[in-house]
């Protein structure tokens, strides 16, 4: 078992046992062994349904430096909706610093990819909480976050991870993740990838893409006979449609790695967005048929 688990494991299941009342918030520090045997912290937050027993959960990775309210009130919903949801922040420096490479420089530190690899690593952790049905787990982000989860339906990456009979995640989601850096970072190569269900929604006026980003990447996941199970433009909308602090005004939100990107906040496509995400994952998230393994 790799040392990364080794430090974690425990640590879900002791926060709630099977028949215990559950917290509505749980605050603690993840500890996982980076490379060269280097320790990382990463600050985490348990959120559980006010039911009993075992339930879907939800990964969710924010977007920018930290979480924000964006995060919060996602997994808020997430949660009344009835899952279990682990909110963290997987880097301390900027996540959302990665910005296509035809557009501009990609922030020192920043690393999709390995996002998407500690995901597998935290699955298997979060798998053991006696309170989650390890087959029903799904990796959902916002922006760079989102961008992780996505790139943690590769099966390569997967197996490097957990091996070929490891689990897998049951459903891969990502609001306004930036389309050209979804072809930078390869999500739309011919390789071997995960069959449970994909989403995208994406921002039809987002600085960091350009016009026919989208639409290259969307074409390239087709030709590869990929499709996703829900695909959704909002013409008008910005990255950061849910940005609180855009609220009645449009401004120009400073991305790390890359120049400042406009954000308009819109109550309506948050709204909108955020029903199709509960919509998709509740459909996702359904108990496999008998003899199915969610992911497979």
């Amino acid at each position: 078992m790799p040392r990364s688990l080794c430090l974690a494991l425990g640590l879900l299941a002791g926060l709630a046992g099977p028949g215990s009342a559950q917290p509505a918030m749980e605050a603690f520090t993840l500890r996982l062994i980076a490379e060269a045997g280097r320790v990382a912290e990463v600050p985490s937050v348990l959120h559980r349904p006010d039911v009993f027993g075992e339930r879907p959960a939800i990964i969710l990775l924010p977007d920018g430096s930290a979480p924000d309210t964006r995060a919060g009130e996602l997994a808020a919903l997430l949660v009344e909706a009835g899952w279990t949801v682990l909110a963290m922040d997987l880097d301390p420096t900027p996540l959302d610093g990665l910005v296509p490479t035809r557009s501009g420089p990609i922030a020192p530190g920043s690393d999709p990819h390995g996002a998407a690899a500690a995901l597998h690593q935290i699955l298997a952790v979060l798998a053991t909480d006696p309170l989650v049905d390890p087959h029903r787990i799904a990796a959902v982000g916002l922006g760079a976050g989102g961008r992780a989860a996505l790139l943690a339906a590769s099966e390569a990456l997967a197996e490097a991870q957990t091996g070929p009979d490891g689990l897998r995640f049951a459903a891969h989601a990502a609001l306004y993740p930036g389309c050209g850096a979804l072809l930078d970072e390869g999500f739309a190569d011919e390789d071997a990838w995960s069959l449970a269900p994909v989403a995208l929604l994406h921002a039809g006026r987002d600085d960091r893409d350009a016009a026919e980003d989208c639409g290259e990447l969307r074409d390239a996941m087709r030709l590869a006979g990929r499709q996703p199970a829900l695909w959704q433009v909002y013409p008008d909308a910005s990255y950061g449609w849910d940005y609180g602090d855009a609220l009645g005004r449009i401004i120009r939100l400073p991305l790390p790695g890359g120049p400042p990107v406009t954000v308009r906040q819109d109550t309506e496509v948050a709204s909108d967005a955020a029903d199709r995400l509960v919509r998709f994952l509740r459909q996702a998230l359904e108990p496999p048929p008998r003899g199915r393994v969610a992911g497979r």
